[in-house]
Order: structure tokens, then C-alpha cells, then sequence
């Protein structure tokens, strides 16, 4: 398939709906698009970019699980939680820019996401889920801002390369 290209009066990609095209390299969401559903795009293992518009307010489970190829994800300011599993498994997913907007990271999100080695801290976080970033074996540091207020069991177990971890007082 290359890259996808889907119809502008499209409004929701629903769940499942492209799990395991692996021929999918690049797609182009049209604005139209408010909803993408849970493992819409699972363990398509030849995706290599993504850009969510401003239009999709929501972000469903295990959206882009196992998407191992994934390297580039831009989130708009319109999203407001990253859902369990959302990148987990995407082990070539190497930095990451979420909007403030996100105030928490669901269970998995991205766990196993081995070369990930940046992420920032929404300056509205509340809470960071079990397992969030357990064995993100190349994340060096991680800033917490002041309004977290929940760090689950193995957030970040696993992550060797840890040097820097920030956490208000």
C-alpha cells in the first residue's frame, strides 16, 4: 500500500480497522477525523510516521501497539490522555513530544519501546499508570512536573539507561 490516504469525509477510524497492514508506511488523516478507535492501526510493522490532526479528540487503546517500524509521532493539543498500550511494542519509536494538554499516561503506554530516548513532561500530568515505561531501555531522564500526583507500580522498571529522574517536592 505505500501510504494511505483516507477520504476527507471520514470521521471515526474504528477499532481494528487497519491492524496488521503491514504495507503501510505513511498515512495522511484528514481533519475530518474525531475518533480513532482502539488497535486501529495495531501491529501494522511497516508504519514509519504519523500525524494525528487537530481534529481527533480521542485516542483509543493499543492504537499503535507492536507498530515496531513507528519513529516519528506528532500529538496534537487536542488530545488529552494516552491510553493503555497506546505505543507499547513500537521498539523503534526513539523520541516523543506530548502536548500539555496530556494529563495522564495509561498502563503499557509505552512500554517496550526500547530506543526511546526522550520524552518531555506535560506541564499538566496527573498521572503516569503501571507500567508506563517499564523496559524503555534507552531513556535517559525524565522530568516530573508539579502536578503529578500518581506514579504506578514499574512506571519506569527497566529503563537501564536512567540518569536523571526530577521529582518535585
Amino acid at each position: 500500500v505505500g501510504i494511505l490516504k483516507l477520504s476527507e469525509s471520514l470521521t471515526e477510524i474504528n477499532k481494528g480497522t487497519f491492524a496488521n497492514c503491514d504495507g503501510i508506511i505513511k498515512m495522511n488523516i484528514p481533519n475530518s477525523v474525531t475518533s480513532i478507535e482502539d488497535s486501529a492501526f495495531e501491529s501494522c510493522t511497516g508504519l514509519v510516521n504519523v500525524e494525528i490532526p487537530v481534529s481527533v479528540k480521542t485516542l483509543g487503546k493499543s492504537v499503535f501497539k507492536d507498530c515496531s517500524l513507528l519513529s516519528n509521532v506528532i500529538i496534537p493539543n487536542s488530545i488529552d490522555a494516552i491510553q493503555n498500550e497506546t505505543f507499547c511494542g513500537c521498539t523503534n519509536l526513539k523520541t516523543i513530544i506530548l502536548p500539555n494538554s496530556i494529563n495522564s499516561i495509561g498502563s503499557s503506554a509505552f512500554k517496550n519501546c526500547e530506543t526511546l530516548t526522550t520524552i518531555n513532561s506535560p506541564k499538566d500530568l496527573n498521572i503516569i499508570s503501571n507500567s508506563s515505561f517499564e523496559n524503555c531501555k534507552s531513556l535517559t531522564k525524565f522530568d516530573f512536573p508539579e502536578s503529578v500526583t500518581f506514579i504506578g507500580e514499574s512506571a519506569f522498571r527497566e529503563c537501564e539507561s536512567m540518569t536523571s529522574l526530577k521529582i518535585p517536592n
